[in-house]
């Protein structure tokens, strides 16, 4: 069993006129396609697993935070045991049923970009990913419970 672990981060609002600032959590997140999803049992709990793949121009600090930040609310608080997720910027990558065995034999994969990770209640949930192929999977590291 593999803890993976993936990124995303705040933006500044900007208000005009008669318009309010946009709050820091309110951006919008990336659009991401699952390529694979699945749940275990993990120390009795429930964990959920996916594979997405992201568009390669979101993978900076607001955009991976604003995913981080959907992907918990959406599929993580459902989840006892936590939510654990590979970022791709290639959706034949994010489809791959030997993703898992491909880190563990340490193969590389130019299109894994990062991971995140919800864990259970009481544990630190984060995200991890590179800016850009090549560079390590935990260039930028993301503490999603306090992100500054």
């Amino acid at each position: 069993m593999i803890t993976l672990l993936l990124a995303l981060l705040f933006s500044t609002g900007v208000g005009g006129i008669g318009r309010p600032a946009v709050a820091q959590s309110a951006r919008v997140a990336p659009k991401y396609r699952i390529g694979l999803k699945y749940r275990e049992i993990v120390s009795g709990k429930r964990m959920l697993f996916m594979q997405i793949s992201v568009d390669a121009k979101y993978f900076n600090r607001e955009d991976m935070l604003a995913l981080a930040r959907a992907l918990r609310d959406k599929y993580g608080k459902r989840e006892e045991g936590g939510l654990n997720v590979a970022i791709c910027d290639d959706y034949e990558l994010a489809k791959s049923k030997d993703l898992a065995h491909m880190l563990l034999a340490h193969e590389p994969m130019v299109a894994l970009r990062g991971f995140m990770d919800t864990n259970p209640p009481g544990l630190k949930a984060g995200i991890e990913f590179s800016t850009e192929r090549g560079r390590p999977y935990n260039e930028i590291s993301i503490d999603l419970d306090d992100p500054n």
